[in-house]
């Protein structure tokens, strides 16, 4: 049996509902992210953070600024494994595969991890974009989606996406599934 891996996409103010770029309902995923992560943590899985870490004159989490932030709930600490995306504002950075400072592929392979989790911020894009490479790297995935909110705008959707993940053989699931709360 493999070890499991849990990625944490962009818990980040700006995609709180108060913040530059609202995510409906975004802070609903605090209390069951931070179930997993300390779940995650008693059973040694290997925890990755993710948050957009987008140049001066996107409309988020530019570097430095108060947007980009963890949420100050979030357990995350000084010593966790973090990967900042979206330097270079292609749609590229959806995905924490695609990081710009740790590459998570040989990362996940030192690690031995065969089964990649995955929670967080937005799920039509972030998640999904994570999710699908993750996957196509042959992890078996889980996307646990009372974990997970959707922007639903310009043209995208909750269903669209999890539609694509269940045809990429991706496994939705729950934080209620993982834990037995």
């Amino acid at each position: 049996m493999g070890n499991n891996a849990l990625i944490v996409e962009d818990i980040q103010k700006d995609f709180m509902p108060s913040g530059g770029y609202p995510i409906p309902k975004g802070n609903e995923v605090i209390q069951p992210i931070n179930t997993l992560i300390d779940f995650a943590k008693k059973n040694k899985w290997l925890i990755i953070f993710s948050r957009d870490w987008h140049p001066k004159g996107m409309n988020h989490c530019v570097q430095d600024t108060e947007g980009a932030k963890f949420h100050p709930d979030l357990h995350i600490q000084k010593d966790d494994i973090l990967i900042s995306k979206g330097e270079d504002a292609s749609d590229k950075h959806y995905s924490t595969f695609n990081g710009d400072n740790i590459d998570l592929l040989p990362l996940l392979k030192k690690n031995a991890v065969t089964h990649v989790y995955i929670a967080g911020l937005a799920l039509e894009y972030c998640v999904l974009h994570t999710a699908l490479d993750s996957e196509k790297n042959g992890f078996i995935t889980s996307v646990l989606i009372d974990a997970c909110r959707a922007v639903n705008k310009n043209g995208t959707s909750k269903e669209e996406a999890i539609n694509n993940m269940r045809h990429s053989n991706i496994k939705i699931g729950s934080v209620k599934d993982i834990v037995k709360i």
